[in-house]
């Protein structure tokens, strides 16, 4: 049976991996051929694999097929203001003047749905103040579930498709936007009551603790977390369900202790605590929205103690599996969480633990025996998973396992329990609620100045390098060999050092070789309506454009740049250049300085280096040069710094938002020839791109920097047509995602996203007819 439940839960990973999403006729025909074989092939691990490969796409299908199944084309729902009918589905936060919510639409136009979907929607400056829960009637436009596509950065799409979103959009102001009904979710309510608790600088801790909501804490808080490695405390998962089940269960078995034994039957002395211990853990999951890693504890827990009542000896393996996949089949994309891996991970090493190093406790008191095993697990998880958090985060605090092995077990016992209670408590008596608040208030405020502590030292977060990945990579391996004792430790150690000097000779010659190559890239990152482009040669870079920056706090910076920057190993920018002060080009530069991430600026205003025509910068080998703007004192966009990047062999036009008047220009003062590559000025505005103008740079590729379905309709159709004429071959960051050009004197490669770095379903924008 473990067998079975493992080539199911490989094949729900295999059909990750897949370009498309096959027709449904597809899904089912193989789908019933693992039926028909299973009669005929002695063996059930291939039946078992097509199971979970044909289970979890046939889950994807029906998700990208909700506008068929309610009988919708996508030219109804797209970008079209429309009338909807539905319930708030996720907590409202009060404190926020631009909500963000996720709502479950019931009906269209009064019109009742098959299936009701679940968006995403933004709402600025709402005139009524909606409560999760509440039956509501909005005007808004919607658009297919999307994101950026970027290498390295997060990715919004997958995150929309886990959460089983299919479609985002904005509430439009107007006088149908009401409450139908006012009926709030406990859960609302219960943030309610505890916005009535007194404030605290570590309030926001505790409310993610409650509810599981974060919305409040601050950026300082989500440093100090991320640089110690303790992020997890904050999200309500295994630990803290199981810690909340555990608590549960004594809590039940000490209330049945006092009872008198004539009252409750032995039978019902076992079911009761368990009963009760599951019901507190779902009524906690409850409160945290029953997130994804919450659901995944609280099936976990379900198995075990439906193996345990049922009286079902099964080891921990397959316990484990059938958790896994009774979780694939409930929540079929939970697979796509980070989380899911590192959960399922930790859950491995602490098995490894007791399995491999349980004796060494065994002569020990109860007490001892449990505080000696929860460090030794402890540690061991922070250890062994170094390198999935480094392939997964691009970082990796060697504090965490002295910020962990500390905080956990202080936190377990204290605040993590008294934050339900005092959530609980709250409904009755506030200040009640309150003596209980002070009381988590008091460990958390320990455990934050230790924090706090350990986060100065920010030599010990170790960014992406070349040999930090090697050491995080290697040191797990070796404690595990260690473990196993395949080797004696000196000859372990002999082979560690060989391993090392082989590395560190190829790593050296490797950069020797990249060193002295001609080869560059030039990256057009995708970010949206706007346009940001970094030039890349011997493990340097420049920054043309940084995308926008929104009053949210939202900038291209810290989401994509950075990200990709980090990934590629670069520290700091050589320089950076901004063609004009739009916020689509512009918005990051405040960031980027506050980041430290470029050496010195090109922008037009006091502060920074001029950008001006005939100047001229050799960087890397390559010619920059300006070609525009000059002192004439054309308008905003016509001011655009324009910048021709030469190699000798290729040339890049790189037109910021010039108009058709600077490129007339530009034609007849000769400024501009032919060129290998060109943004698109103005994203493929009908102001810019003329004829006249691409005839003379007659470019073999052409970049469209725009915004998924963008409310300008970016690139204009006139504008493609004209680029087609010259036969440039087109690509539009709405859907290809990021662009690489990999540039060599033989000529251009290009690699894209959605197509070459990542060309499966999930990162795709899957159409209704797949």
């Amino acid at each position: 049976m473990d067998r079975c439940l493992l080539f199911f839960i490989v094949g729900t990973l295999a059909s990750l991996f897949l370009p498309i999403v096959p027709p449904l006729f597809y899904i089912l025909f193989l789908g019933l051929s693992c039926f028909y074989l299973l009669f005929f092939v002695p063996t059930t691990k291939l039946f078992c694999f097509l199971l979970g490969l044909c289970y979890l796409l046939l889950c994807a299908h029906l998700h990208f097929s909700w506008t068929a199944t309610n009988g919708l084309t996508e030219n109804q729902i797209n970008s079209k203001a429309m009338i909807i009918t539905g319930t708030v589905d996720s907590l409202i936060v009060d404190e926020q003047k631009t909500l963000r919510f996720n709502f479950l639409v019931e009906k269209i136009a009064e019109q009742s749905l098959a299936q009701p979907f679940l968006v995403r929607l933004t709402w600025q400056k709402p005139h009524i103040k909606p409560k999760q829960g509440n039956l509501l009637q909005l005007k808004v436009k919607l658009k297919p579930a999307h994101g950026l596509a970027n290498s390295g950065a997060f990715s919004y799409q997958r995150w929309l498709l886990q959460k089983r979103i299919v479609a985002s959009g904005y509430v439009k102001q107007a006088t149908q936007n009401n409450i139908i009904s006012e009926h709030n979710s406990v859960r609302q309510k219960m943030y309610q009551r505890l916005q009535l608790l007194q404030d605290s600088p570590l309030k926001p801790l505790f409310i993610a603790l409650a509810i599981g909501d974060k919305t409040a804490i601050s950026q300082q808080q989500w440093q100090v977390l991320s640089a110690t490695g303790t992020q997890h405390l904050i999200a309500i998962s295994g630990l803290h369900l199981g810690l909340i089940a555990l608590f549960g269960l004594y809590f039940a078995r000490g209330f049945i202790y006092l009872v008198p034994a004539s009252l409750l039957s032995q039978r019902n002395s076992f079911y009761l605590p368990i009963v009760f211990s599951l019901s507190l853990a779902c009524f906690y999951a409850y409160l945290a929205g029953f997130a994804t890693p919450t659901v995944r504890a609280l099936i976990m827990l379900l198995v075990y103690w439906g193996l345990r009542v049922s009286q079902q000896k099964v080891s921990y393996i397959r316990w484990l599996l059938l958790s896994i996949s009774l979780i694939i089949v409930i929540q079929p994309f939970a697979i796509l969480d980070a989380s899911f891996y590192l959960s399922v991970t930790a859950l491995i090493c602490i098995l490894f633990v007791i399995w491999r190093y349980g004796y060494l406790f065994s002569n020990l008191n109860r007490i001892s025996r449990f505080l000696c095993s929860l460090l030794l697990i402890q540690l061991a998880i922070n250890l062994l998973l170094l390198p999935l958090t480094v392939l997964l985060f691009g970082q990796v605090s060697l504090l965490s396992p002295l910020a962990n092995i500390v905080v956990v077990p202080l936190l377990s016992f204290t605040a993590i329990p008294l934050s339900l209670v005092a959530a609980i408590i709250s409904w009755i008596s506030i200040d009640v609620a309150q003596f209980i608040l002070s009381i988590a208030l008091f460990f958390l405020d320990i455990s934050w100045q230790y924090l706090q502590w350990l986060s100065q030292f920010e030599q010990f977060v170790l960014l992406p390098s070349a040999l930090n990945i090697a050491l995080v990579l290697v040191f797990p391996v070796f404690l595990l060999l260690c473990s196993f004792r395949f080797f004696t430790l000196s000859q372990l150690s002999a082979y560690l050092f060989i391993f090392s000097c082989l590395g560190g000779s190829a790593h050296y010659l490797l950069n020797y070789f990249f060193k002295e190559q001609e080869h560059w890239q030039l990256v057009v990152f995708d970010v949206g309506q706007g346009l940001s482009v970094l030039i890349q040669k011997q493990g340097k870079a420049i920054l043309y454009d940084t995308g926008a920056a929104y009053p949210s706090g939202f900038n291209m910076v810290d989401t994509v740049i950075q990200p990709y920057l980090q990934q590629q190993f670069i520290k700091q920018l050589d320089f950076a250049m901004i063609s004009h002060s739009d916020n689509d080009h512009a918005g990051g530069i405040k960031q980027l300085k506050a980041n430290n991430l470029a050496s010195y600026y090109y922008y037009n205003d006091n502060n920074n280096l001029p950008c001006q025509a005939g100047k001229t910068h050799t960087w890397q080998g390559l010619e920059l040069k300006f070609i525009w703007p000059n002192n004439d004192g054309f308008a905003e966009n016509d001011d655009s710094c324009v910048l021709l990047i030469k190699d000798g062999n290729n040339s890049i036009l790189l037109p910021g938002d010039i108009s058709s008047a600077v490129e007339e220009r530009l034609v007849r003062t000769k400024a501009v020839s032919k060129v290998s590559l060109l943004i698109s000025p103005h994203h493929g505005s009908s102001t810019s791109s003329s004829l006249a103008f691409l005839n003379v740079l007659s470019p073999e590729f052409v970049v469209h920097s725009t915004g998924f379905y963008n409310r300008w309709q970016f690139p204009k159709s006139d504008v493609v047509s004209h680029y087609k004429q010259i036969n440039a071959e087109q690509f539009n960051t709405a859907e290809t995602g990021m662009l690489i050009f990999d540039i060599t004197k033989s000529g251009i490669k290009v690699r894209t996203y959605r197509q070459n770095m990542l060309p499966f379903w999930p990162w795709r924008q899957v159409s209704v007819d797949n």
